[in-house]
């Protein structure tokens, strides 16, 4: 994992006023098409870690409640996937793949002295290389934990990528994340299984151990706090405690005990199995995309 206290690529950036006259065509350091739950956890961890100010940022999404959020953070929003891609050093795709054939006109105008991030599954860097005229193209998958800074976020990149733009990639995604890596692309499909969908599975299991607790006489408040402080605590373990998941769940599980009579049940009702196949289901869907 790459150095946290590096200085950033964006604090070499001279500091313009608020409202500067540029000369280049390239009048913005982000554009970000698309604005949904990935989209506006980039422009957040962007805007809060101070890397690029908000009038450095333009985005298109015609999702009105999202123009509304945007524009109390002062990003504009303008509904133009033109001027984005056009405008901006830094793309983000942010979109459904099946969106991206919309924008190939749009894309293939892009120039060397800008830099495509996808955040799409299943669509290749070779893919993307074909529709994005000479821009460079990096791949990001991450997870909804961005926008609390506490996000998995994995890069992959074409070899002709330059270090100084890998960099400035790292340190606008950096704040977002408790775990960045730069991947083999081949990775990608089993990331997105296991960070970009597994958080949805971690929701269901948080709200399962919730609706057990209920069920065992908690008040749903106290019980939604203990299952998720529980998860919390668990994954800090596996983390940091040096120990395999296994023989941390093997410490908890006293013989005829509450744990192992739980376990029971899990293994019983196929628990283990459940997720894995969910895993499995969700990277083939991203190598279909």
């Amino acid at each position: 994992m790459p150095c946290h206290n590096k200085k950033s690529f964006f604090d070499e950036i001279p500091q313009r006023a608020e409202t500067p006259k540029f000369e280049s065509r390239i009048k913005y350091e982000l554009g970000v098409i698309g604005a949904g739950q990935m989209g506006y956890a980039i422009i957040k961890g962007a805007v809060s870690s101070k890397a690029i100010g908000t009038y450095e940022i333009i985005t298109s999404d015609p999702n009105s409640e999202m123009h509304e959020e945007l524009n109390k953070m002062g990003i504009q929003n303008i509904n133009d996937n033109v001027n984005v891609i056009s405008k901006s050093k830094l793309v983000v795709l942010s979109v459904k793949p099946q969106t991206l054939p919309h924008l190939k006109k749009e894309l293939a105008s892009m120039g060397g002295d800008q830099t495509v991030i996808s955040v799409m599954a299943g669509v290749s860097l070779t893919h993307l290389s074909e529709m994005c005229g000479s821009a460079n193209v990096i791949r990001i998958m991450l997870n909804t934990a961005c926008l609390r800074g506490k996000g998995v976020v994995c890069i992959s990149s074409n070899p002709n990528v330059s270090q100084e733009i890998l960099d400035m990639v790292e340190d606008l995604f950096r704040p977002m994340s408790q775990v960045l890596e730069h991947v083999p692309e081949s990775y990608m499909d089993g990331i997105t299984a296991v960070a970009g969908s597994g958080i949805a599975f971690v929701y269901q299991f948080v709200e399962a151990l919730s609706d057990g607790g209920v069920h065992a006489g908690l008040p749903r408040k106290l019980s939604n706090q203990i299952a998720a402080q529980t998860v919390l605590g668990g994954a800090d373990m596996a983390l940091n405690s040096g120990k395999h998941v296994g023989q941390l769940k093997d410490e908890v599980a006293s013989p005829g005990g509450t744990t192992i009579a739980g376990i029971r049940e899990t293994e019983k009702h196929g628990l283990r199995s459940a997720i894995i196949e969910a895993v499995i289901a969700a990277a083939e869907k991203s190598k279909g995309n």
